[in-house]
């Protein structure tokens, strides 16, 4: 199991500081969170999830975000699409 932190931060256009202050969760907890994947308690999952806006089960993955619709889970944090390079 592994919390999506940074995906669903990054895809609501927040910074860790702009977390911070609207979880009232410490910005070490949400670093460990996205950089370690360490797994907070369950208080602290709730905070986050209506911070970000999104249910405790979008914020709680089984499984790793995998591409989807040729969009990589990065690209699509930042709304960005995958380009294939021109043939030369």
């Amino acid at each position: 199991m592994k919390i999506n932190l940074k995906y669903w931060r990054m895809r609501k256009a927040m910074t860790i500081r702009d977390l911070v202050e609207t979880s009232k969760v410490s910005s070490q907890t949400i670093v460990n969170i996205e950089k370690y994947g360490r797994m907070p308690q369950p208080a602290v999952i709730k905070k986050l999830a209506t911070a970000l806006g999104v249910p405790i089960e979008d914020l709680i993955q089984e499984n790793d975000l995998v591409a989807v619709d040729g969009k990589s889970p990065e690209n699509i944090m930042c709304g960005q699409e995958l380009v294939k390079p021109l043939a030369a």
